[in-house]
């Protein structure tokens, strides 16, 4: 599922431009993506902004709603088992609301929970965050055991998987789907596959009594209800992912000399004109000191001189007080 006929990406929070979109498209669905999904552990405003989402589909009678979230507790990076704890308080508050709103509406209610989200062509997902890092010779930390089981799922086959549930939408009010991505493994399996691809690369390990890792859950009546399952699979993308994240690395290298250029030409721009000052206005003083023994100097104002010179400068259009000496 991409952007393109039928289908729109809205990522700002201004009530008016979504009733805007609404109105002129008519959308029988929409498709609600949980902050942490894209590498965010952010989750100020998530339950309010959802809310909004929630009445402008009960106002323009949307038909179905999907609320996509992950199934795990913490980031891979190094957060704290607070702020996963933190995750888990705002995706349960906006599960209990995807389900009171429903009782109010026609709205049929689908929570999909989602293991790790990749995509082979976006770098916004944690799996390809791990990559880069990985690409530009840092550590990598998982916050788990070795043996601790996960899962992975394309962002391709997650698009498949919804368009199906839209086309045999099913009776059920409200449903909560543990969405598996075919691509059960432990943590150390995971670690191979970057180390594979990446010669040399460190990986550490945090471990803690806390379960604040990702909890490898799988619905097994998705194949049976809806004749779904998974295509890609994480070992044959890595490659994939490792090519699009390279390129981004390639491109943040080049944007970043191409801004250090620009700041190196925008320090020496601010040092051309006082530089142009200081030599013409040296000039014009051992003019004006050696003069007085040159006829061909003596009716010459030099000094004004020097200052017409300078407004000239560059095209610069510059007003100078000038003040005779005695």
């Amino acid at each position: 599922m991409r952007p393109g006929e039928g289908v729109k990406v809205y990522n700002s929070h201004n009530r008016k431009e979504l009733d805007n979109l609404m109105v002129a498209h008519h959308f029988d669905a929409i498709v609600f993506f949980a902050y942490n999904l894209d590498n965010s552990n952010d989750v100020n405003m998530e339950f309010e902004h959802l809310q909004d989402i929630l009445s402008t589909a009960k106002k323009y009678d949307v038909k179905m709603f999907f609320y996509v979230r992950s199934n795990e507790s913490e980031s891979l990076d190094e957060a704290s088992v607070l702020e996963a704890r933190t995750r888990n308080i705002v995706d349960n508050a906006c599960e209990d609301l995807c389900a009171a709103f429903q009782k109010s509406s026609d709205i049929k209610m689908r929570i999909l929970r989602l293991p790790y989200l990749y995509s082979t062509e976006f770098a916004e997902n944690k799996i390809s965050f791990l990559m880069k890092a990985a690409i530009q010779g840092h550590e990598i930390v998982f916050r788990a055991n070795p043996e601790n089981e996960i899962d992975a799922i394309c962002d391709e086959d997650l698009g498949s998987f919804i368009m199906r549930v839209l086309d045999d939408p099913m009776d059920d009010d409200v449903r909560t789907i543990n969405l598996s991505g075919g691509n059960h493994m432990t943590y150390g399996q995971l670690g191979e596959l970057y180390s594979t691809i990446i010669k040399g690369l460190r990986i550490s390990w945090i471990t803690s009594d806390e379960k604040a890792f990702f909890t490898y859950q799988e619905d097994g009546s998705v194949e049976e209800d809806f004749g779904w399952r998974p295509f890609h699979r994480l070992s044959n993308d890595m490659l994939d992912i490792y090519d699009a994240t390279i390129e981004e690395v390639q491109d943040d290298e080049k944007r970043q000399k191409e801004e250090s250029v620009e700041k190196k030409k925008s320090i020496i721009s601010s040092l051309k004109f006082p530089i142009d000052i200081a030599f013409v206005m040296g000039v014009a003083e051992i003019l004006t000191r050696i003069a007085p023994d040159r006829s061909y100097f003596s009716n010459w104002d030099i000094r004004l001189i020097a200052v017409l010179l300078l407004g000239m400068i560059d095209g610069t259009i510059t007003r100078y007080v000038v003040v005779e000496g005695e």
